[in-house]
């Protein structure tokens, strides 16, 4: 397990953001029964914020994607001049620029292990495999390649 840490202040707040990267079993539990089906990657971003003024400390922790919230995405609506969430708490832009600089940092400083990777790239090709070999063959059943639904020949004939 590797973990790295920033931190840096603001005007109004001390922001901690840490990465932690590990590979771990990944068990499956059936029945009381625990069974090791393979190993599986971990990463994890921790962000605290800390306001000078009050203490008050909002915490947030997942993966680089989940863990920021834009406009748009879970929360519709977000007060004027806020350009994320995390956490609890709404960030402006500077701010945001600055967390997503450090989380760059981060991941360049952070390497990632032989294993790590081998499971990456195992995890990808098999998503391109499943892909092709889930997809009926082009004419079976009426399916169509390309138009990727079921036509029997209607998307040619429209034309």
């Amino acid at each position: 397990m590797t973990t790295a840490t920033k931190t840096f202040e603001t005007s109004m707040s001390i922001i901690k953001i840490s990465l932690t990267r590990s590979v771990s079993d990944k068990v499956n539990y059936a029945d009381g029964y625990n069974i090791v089906t393979g190993r599986e990657a971990y990463e994890s971003y921790e962000i605290l914020f800390t306001l000078k003024a009050s203490g008050k400390q909002t915490w947030a922790h997942g993966k680089r994607n989940d863990i920021i919230d834009y406009p748009g995405g879970r929360f519709n609506t977000m007060p004027a001049g806020a350009a994320a969430r995390i956490g609890d708490g709404y960030v402006r832009q500077n701010v945001l620029d600055l967390i997503l600089s450090a989380m760059d940092e981060l991941d360049a400083e952070v390497a990632k292990t032989a294993e790590q990777i081998k499971i990456e790239t195992t995890a990808t090709e098999a998503k391109k495999h499943t892909f092709v070999d889930t997809e009926p063959i082009h004419g079976v059943n009426g399916y169509c390649r390309k138009c990727h639904s079921y036509c029997y020949g209607d998307c040619d004939a429209n034309r």
